[in-house]
């Protein structure tokens, strides 16, 4: 990559960084207030999905290693561990398991079995790069879209406002980084599935923030 590149991927890598520092910290604060409208299976998936994009980064760095492709492991390092914290505070503060808990994971559960018997049919294994991808977009897509339906019906007044935005810059300086980390190294089939699955992230996360806000402003 040019040094213009390495400029703009390096920016990324601190705006990732920021935000998640301030998603983690706002959400800490919230969630020691009130949990309305947070689901644990939302934190559970996500957990899962960073694993899985941590495990292809790291074998896509494995392949070919670049500093680009070493950041964006950090980033979900970092971000795993927030998630962690999260999740231990809402076990903390009592979180009942409700009906949108149960139907987050059933439907996950169905769309990951699915995924499993298409890739057996197309002879691919579950360690299969574009296999883990799909995992992944499953875990983030479908309790996405039950937590929008949760915050339309119940409020979202567990969710701080600044961690939609932060989300999207999350997500997008995150994808940007992936794309970059491409660029400079290669277009193997582990950066290939990182990349859908945060395209994934971002449209459904994007059906979340319009729940929230017509939510706020009913």
């Amino acid at each position: 990559m040019s040094k213009m590149d390495q400029l703009i991927a390096d920016c990324l890598f601190v705006i990732q960084f920021v935000c998640i520092a301030v998603f983690g910290y706002a959400q800490f604060c919230r969630m020691l207030w009130t949990t309305q409208g947070v689901s644990i299976t939302w934190y559970l998936t996500f957990g899962g999905f960073l694993l899985l994009n941590l495990l292809l980064m790291f074998r896509a760095n494995q392949v070919k290693s670049s500093r680009t492709t070493r950041q964006v492991i950090v980033s979900y390092a970092f971000l795993t561990i927030v998630v962690a914290v999260h999740v231990t505070v809402i076990l903390w503060m009592g979180y009942v398991w409700d009906g949108n808990d149960s139907c987050t994971a059933f439907l996950s559960g169905m769309l990951i079995i699915m995924i499993v018997i298409v890739a057996r049919r197309c002879n691919l294994k579950i360690t299969d790069a574009m296999v883990k991808g799909w995992i992944a977009v499953s875990l983030r897509t479908a309790p996405q879209f039950i937590m929008a339906y949760k915050i339309w019906t119940v409020g979202g007044d567990g969710i701080a406002g600044a961690i939609l935005i932060t989300g999207h810059v999350t997500v997008l300086s995150r994808l940007g980084q992936v794309l970059y980390s491409l660029k400079e190294a290669s277009w193997d089939r582990n950066r290939i599935a990182t990349a859908m699955s945060e395209i994934a992230n971002e449209l459904s996360w994007t059906l979340v923030t319009v729940a929230w806000f017509v939510n706020l402003c009913s």
